[in-house]
């Protein structure tokens, strides 16, 4: 039995970040659609995320969860680096 396309196994690969090691696993081109960061997420490390995913694939949407000042609730908008967000 041949395998093609989606069906093809995908492999792991390991690699160390920050003294941690981290598990992969290879996804096809155009798996992934969105990310979203979390209130609580690294400004800086979000900052470069967004910027090589901007490079990579121009056709990821990045976002960011936001509290709502008017209610107990929590929304996702747009992403804004940290430059965009000095600017206004």
């Amino acid at each position: 039995m041949t395998l093609t396309g989606r069906a093809r196994p995908r492999s792991w690969s390991t690699v160390k970040a920050k003294e941690r090691t981290l598990h992969i696993y290879s996804l096809p081109s155009g798996s992934i659609s969105g990310v979203y960061f979390g209130i609580r997420a690294d400004s800086v490390d979000a900052d470069g995320i967004a910027a090589h995913l901007a490079k990579a694939d121009p056709s990821i949407s990045v976002f960011e969860y936001v509290l709502d000042d008017g209610a107990f609730s929590v929304g996702a908008q747009p992403y804004m680096s940290l430059s965009e967000w000095v600017r206004g």
